[in-house]
């Protein structure tokens, strides 16, 4: 019957116009790069504990992925797969809902994505490039970065090597795409073997080693500051299911945007 209706050629790759240029490798790196692990890790550990103290670190990853699989990736990969075209979100709604339902998303997706340009960029300054400088003791570049200059100069080159890496096509972008990823992955697994070869007790010698030179607090010294500056995270009023579940919202820059793949995903199949 549904045959009769709509042929099911009519979503075949054949008829869809489509060349692919992009792979399953392709596809992960889109999804890795659009979630950006070392920013979720970075946003949890700072910002989340400071805001949900209570909660459960490794209990919020673990009920964000069991809410996101069912409620976003099944259902987007079901419609991926359902369709060769890419465009994500306007492609289904277009289809499944109506023309205007998906063209009035896409609208305010433009304007999101503005808005994201606006925040990421700025980040690449700091906290990127001012703590690495920091690492490297160049203390004026650090500082200079974090000034209102110092991050629009940033933010705008940024976005320009952004724009040129869009201008030359998918296979360039892909290219780079997959260069980033790769750099990042080696990074994330330097950053994993550093904290996994060295106890606590190492890291505060190295804390303390590094604040005598600096004329720094010390490791107590500095857990005695941040009590003294924020004492309700060192003694939460919220219970812990409130604070896992608060927990679960900051995951949620990580753990619902694996559905970006299916913008490529006509690309893929």
């Amino acid at each position: 019957m549904g045959e009769e209706i709509v042929p099911k050629e009519v979503f075949a790759r054949k008829a869809s116009g489509l060349v692919r240029e992009a792979g399953l490798i392709d596809a992960f790196a889109f999804g890795f790069l659009n979630q950006g692990p070392a920013i979720a890790i970075w946003m949890l550990l700072s910002w989340g504990v400071f805001l949900f103290p209570s909660g459960h670190l490794l209990g919020s990853v673990f009920l964000s992925v069991a809410f996101t699989l069912p409620g976003v990736a099944l259902v987007w990969g079901i419609l991926g797969a359902s369709m060769p075209r890419s465009g994500g979100s306007y492609v289904y709604n277009t289809r499944i809902i109506h023309p205007a339902v998906g063209m009035a998303v896409s609208f305010g997706d433009y304007f999101i994505w503005w808005l994201w340009i606006v925040i990421l960029a700025p980040w690449v300054a700091d906290p990127g490039l001012s703590t690495l400088f920091g690492m490297l003791d160049m203390v004026e570049a650090a500082e200079w970065v974090r000034t209102t200059v110092g991050m629009f100069t940033v933010a705008t080159i940024v976005n320009v090597l952004g724009y040129l890496f869009t201008f030359y096509g998918l296979r360039w972008y892909l290219l780079h795409q997959k260069t980033v990823m790769t750099l990042g992955l080696i990074t994330l697994g330097l950053v994993a073997l550093i904290l996994g070869i060295h106890s606590h007790e190492q890291f505060v010698a190295a804390w303390n080693t590094a604040a005598a030179n600096y004329g720094s607090l010390d490791y107590e010294g500095m857990v005695e500051a941040a009590k003294n500056t924020a004492p309700e995270v060192f003694n939460p009023a919220m219970p812990l299911l409130f604070g896992t579940l608060g927990l679960m919202v900051v995951n949620s820059w990580w753990a619902h945007y694996g559905w970006a793949v299916n913008v490529i995903g006509g690309e893929v199949k």
